[in-house]
C-alpha cells in the first residue's frame, strides 16, 4: 500500500497517490451575538471539517468519476490527537479509519493499539489518543492536471462534511 488515504472504499491505483497532502479546516457556520456589556457570545459552535486532499504522481486516479455535489466517505492521511484522562473513558469525535486509534504518552510514543475502537477506556499510561478518521464529505471541487514533458499527474479533491 503507497498510502493511508481512501477515496470511497477503494483503494488507490498504484503511483497516483504516494504524495498527498490534506489539509483540514473547521467550517466557520457558528453564529455569534454581542450581549449588552458588548461581550461576543457563541450561540451555535461549528463542529463540521471542511478538506482538500491534493497529490502529484505519475498516474491520477478515478477522481473524474465523481461529480461535485456527490457526498463520499474519505479515509483521512491526517491524524487528529485528543488529550485523554488516564484510566477513564473517552469517546472520539469521528469514526476512525481501520488500524489507526493509537494511544501515547506525555511525550507522544506509540504504546497502546486501540483495536478501531470509537469508545474506549484509556490505560494508565495512556495521555493522548490519535487516530485517522473517515469523513463523509460533499464534493465541492475536482481538478486533475497532467504534465506532458515531466510525466507528472496531480489532482486536487475538496469537500465539506455533511
Amino acid at each position: 500500500m503507497e498510502t493511508l488515504l481512501y477515496i470511497g472504499s477503494e483503494d488507490l491505483p498504484p503511483r497516483s497517490a504516494r504524495n498527498c497532502k490534506q489539509e483540514l479546516k473547521i467550517i466557520d457556520s457558528s453564529i455569534t451575538k454581542r450581549n449588552i456589556n458588548g461581550d461576543l457570545i457563541p450561540l451555535r459552535k461549528s463542529r463540521k471539517l471542511w478538506t482538500r486532499i491534493t497529490c502529484e504522481d505519475q498516474k491520477i486516479p478515478d477522481v473524474l468519476a465523481y461529480e461535485i455535489g456527490d457526498v463520499i466517505d474519505i479515509g483521512c492521511i491526517q491524524r487528529l490527537w485528543k488529550k485523554v484522562t488516564p484510566g477513564a473513558a473517552f469517546k472520539l469525535r469521528h469514526q476512525p479509519c481501520a488500524h489507526s486509534v493509537l494511544g501515547h504518552n506525555k511525550r507522544g510514543d506509540t504504546i497502546h493499539n486501540f483495536d478501531d475502537q470509537q469508545e474506549a477506556i484509556a490505560p494508565k499510561i495512556v495521555e493522548f489518543v490519535s487516530y485517522r478518521p473517515w469523513l463523509h464529505i460533499l464534493i465541492t471541487k475536482i481538478e486533475t492536471t497532467y504534465h506532458e514533458w515531466d510525466q507528472t499527474a496531480s489532482w486536487i479533491l475538496e469537500g465539506e462534511e455533511v
